[in-house]
């Protein structure tokens, strides 16, 4: 329908409903236009507080279905929202794949279901793959009569209690601190909570290699830091043969809207058309996709062990006034200036758009039927 075309580019470019021409608020009601902001801000991954989606909901009602779908979809955990997601709501990368298997195991889900870098940052972070999943779910199916009644239970207790040690820390990465309550302060020992004070209180700008690595570990495994990959526009990247990649039948879920990941056709793009000689901001031209999705698509690579850095190591005030990939949001081992990177994804898939020359066609077309989703509309 061209009024949904219309109002998908209106959303993409960032109108509200009031600046809507009369014809086009008379097809779609508010209520309309606040599912359909939500519904393709989430598809879409964007930030909440650079999106239309701060005008129809609250922060964290929207973070809370943002992270449903992404379950639902299996995508990838959202590192650029980690500023939210992990910092506020607490939800680690190990929670968020850990809640993805539970659902896989309760509907007995076959394996290859799972996006390909979805089962690989599981992997990497619960170290449950093929193997290990297809020995759970018959642990599981082996409980009978316990498995048909109360299948939740017995399928969180038979996977990984804590997330796997990290197999690398480079030491370019940053570190930041989520929102500790009294009584995790109160058990910090004194190394603890001195790494703890230093990623809180730097302002975003500490890096791996300014804490000691065994604590650093130990708070990682707790859920209390968290690491981000900042990535420049001028840095390099080298693509090396892949290790750990895991490769399955299906691409994203089926049958589900907004499935597909729009951060994983960055990366597929990326790995073909990288070279080590070419700037993240060169290959983002080649690509014709907008920087701040290869920045994204790069600092996934790199936690996954599939990219490695080749610019020279970048000094830590350097690091405190470039954009950050994890949000715009100030705080606990923030960048208050990190706007440009919040939200990487978006930018990428919403390009430039004159409306005004979509009122006219979308005038001419009259007896449109129901309003629908937008569901498998991506931008």
């Amino acid at each position: 329908m061209v009024y949904e075309e219309y109002v998908r580019k209106a959303i993409a470019s960032g109108r509200e409903y009031h600046e809507l021409p009369e014809r086009i608020r008379t097809v779609f009601s508010p209520s309309d236009w606040r599912n359909h902001v939500k519904e393709q801000c989430i598809q879409r991954g964007i930030d909440w507080g650079s999106s239309l989606a701060r005008t129809v909901c609250s922060e964290g009602e929207y973070y809370g279905e943002l992270l449903k779908c992404y379950k639902g979809w299996m995508r990838m955990y959202p590192y650029h929202l980690a500023s939210y997601v992990n910092r506020v709501m607490r939800i680690s990368p190990f929670r968020y794949y850990i809640d993805m298997l539970v659902a896989m195991l309760v509907a007995e889900k076959a394996y290859h279901q799972l996006p390909n870098f979805t089962a690989a940052d599981a992997l990497r972070l619960v170290g449950v793959g093929r193997n290990e999943y297809i020995a759970i779910l018959n642990a599981c199916k082996n409980r009978r009569v316990m498995w048909r009644v109360n299948r939740v239970p017995i399928a969180r207790e038979l996977l990984p209690q804590m997330p796997k040690e990290p197999a690398r820390l480079e030491p370019w990465w940053g570190v930041s601190c989520v929102n500790l309550g009294e009584g995790e302060y109160r058990e910090l020992t004194p190394e603890e909570m001195a790494h703890v004070k230093t990623a809180s209180l730097t302002s975003g700008s500490v890096q791996v290699r300014d804490l000691e690595e065994a604590v650093l570990r130990e708070l990682l495994r707790k859920g209390l830091l968290y690491i981000e990959v900042p990535v420049l526009p001028e840095d390099r990247f080298s693509i090396p043969p892949l290790e750990g990649f895991v490769s399955n039948k299906d691409a994203a879920p089926l049958g589900l809207e907004g499935g597909a990941d729009p951060l994983e056709s960055v990366l597929y793009a990326v790995f073909v058309a990288n070279n080590e000689r070419l700037t993240v901001s060169e290959l983002a031209g080649i690509l014709n996709v907008d920087t701040r999705a290869v920045q994204a698509a790069l600092g996934v690579a790199s936690r996954l062990g599939f990219a490695t850095r080749v610019t020279p190591s970048i000094a830590p005030d350097t690091l405190a006034s470039s954009p950050s990939l994890s949000g715009t949001r100030g705080g606990l081992g923030r960048t208050s200036g990190g706007a440009l990177a919040s939200s990487p994804v978006q930018s990428s898939f919403a390009p430039l758009i004159d409306l005004e020359e979509q009122e006219e066609e979308a005038g001419t077309c009259k007896g449109l039927g129901a309003v629908g989703r937008f569901g498998s509309q991506t931008l």
